[in-house]
């Protein structure tokens, strides 16, 4: 349709140029077939299941994403907790006279469970994150759409 404005506008402008009149009846020519496949494409099921396909897709995602979010949170409360354990620990040791050496004893082991807990964290997330890409990939094609990146 754009093409057809463009010709017919042509024409008015250089109304004995027999070029215009020749593209202009090309364009002519040509114009009902662009539309019927334009309105084609449009009407086309392929197509629009597909986006509603991506949708749903896009809805789940970000249902698992809220999910991991809210793990992410809940081990990082624990992790807040169990450091106020380690202060209390700290507190206790002192208060009881505890050796230079027990307390180091009693910190390392702390700080190898706060490793432990790391690497469950870890662990976790990318279990989530497998899970997600596993689900997103409905079609076992093993291929991830930009769509899923940008999430």
């Amino acid at each position: 349709t754009g093409g057809l404005a463009a010709s017919a506008s042509a024409l008015i402008a250089y109304p004995a140029s027999a070029a215009v009149i020749l593209m202009g009846g090309v364009c002519i020519v040509n114009s009902p077939a662009v539309a019927t496949k334009h309105l084609r494409i449009a009407k086309s099921e392929g197509v629009r299941s597909s986006v509603k396909k991506i949708r749903v897709e896009i809805g789940s995602l970000k249902t698992e994403i809220d999910l991991v979010a809210r793990a992410v949170d809940d081990l990082q409360e624990e992790a807040s907790t169990l450091q106020g354990v380690e202060k209390a620990l700290q507190e206790i040791t002192s208060q009881q006279g505890a050796d230079a050496s027990q307390f180091v004893t009693l910190v390392k082991e702390n700080q190898s469970i706060l490793d432990q807990m790391r690497a469950n964290l870890k662990q976790t997330f990318v279990t989530a994150v497998a899970n997600i890409v596993i689900q997103s990939d409905r079609m076992y094609a093993s291929l991830l759409r930009d769509t899923f990146l940008d999430v």
